[in-house]
């Protein structure tokens, strides 16, 4: 009988869930075990819900360009085709590197001078290639150079009279009140373009205008240059190097 009743203690023992204690007798939270009292089954503690994942704040526009500027991006060759917008060559064209894609605002908000250089030096490593600017506004507080076999293309769209400028506008925030001799918005190498874009003085007001610096400069110190491309040669190039200077054509580019 007493055989029979130790037999009977250690099955229902052996029945009852195990528990770990410490030695002063007390069960660890982790280890204590509930049981429903008419099934006699395990109640399992619920899991703890996962810690929320937060999402990474988005980059900024500064950020982004930051990025791009300090990272050595291989050309993406794409070929662009605008549609709305014509121009004599069709409007279709291969492209080596998108602005849009590395950071750039064209909001007009940022400026975009560092991350445009930083694209037009890296063609111009690469032996020539085509930089797209699509539609926008691209703020530029600072001064540009085309290398050679370099071209700058954007949108463009004839303007109708009494509607907005559509298109790729390039606001020049440069050359204020300095005058002809100054450093140019934008120098040009020879064997350079820029096509389909405007550009644009947001600080340029019709009742009280103010002398800029030339808009774009072609051919650049140390090249030579001839007369024979309907601009006049910079007073400030000792090379002779054919430059838009404060001509009509000038006029035209800035006002």
């Amino acid at each position: 009988m007493k055989h029979s009743a130790i037999l009977l203690l250690l099955a229902v023992l052996t029945a009852l869930p195990w528990t770990g204690c410490r030695r002063d007798g007390t069960i660890p939270e982790e280890d204590k075990v509930m049981t429903d009292p008419e099934t006699m089954e395990t109640i399992l503690p619920a899991p703890e819900p996962d810690a929320e994942e937060t999402e990474a704040p988005a980059e900024t526009v500064e950020q982004r360009v930051n990025k791009a500027v300090t990272n050595d991006y291989a050309p993406a060759y794409t070929v662009i085709r605008r549609d709305g917008f014509t121009d004599d060559s069709g409007g279709t064209f291969v492209a080596a590197y998108n602005l849009m894609e590395y950071g750039a605002d064209s909001t007009g908000q940022t400026d975009c001078t560092r991350i445009i250089q930083k694209l037009l030096d890296k063609l111009g490593d690469l032996g020539g290639g085509t930089l797209y600017i699509p539609e926008g506004f691209y703020r530029i507080n600072g001064h540009l150079t085309i290398h050679r076999g370099v071209t700058i293309r954007g949108d463009w769209k004839k303007p109708e009279p009494g509607s907005p400028v559509v298109g790729t506008v390039l606001m020049a925030y440069t050359g204020r009140g300095k005058g002809p001799n100054a450093e140019s918005f934008i120098d040009m190498e020879i064997g350079a373009g820029i096509m389909d874009a405007v550009v644009w003085y947001p600080e340029q007001t019709p009742d009280k205008i103010t002398e800029y610096s030339p808009t774009i400069k072609m051919g650049v110190n140390g090249y030579f240059g001839n007369e024979y491309n309907n601009v006049k040669t910079s007073p400030s190039s000792t090379a002779g190097a054919p430059c838009i200077s404060p001509t009509r054509t000038e006029a035209l580019l800035r006002w």
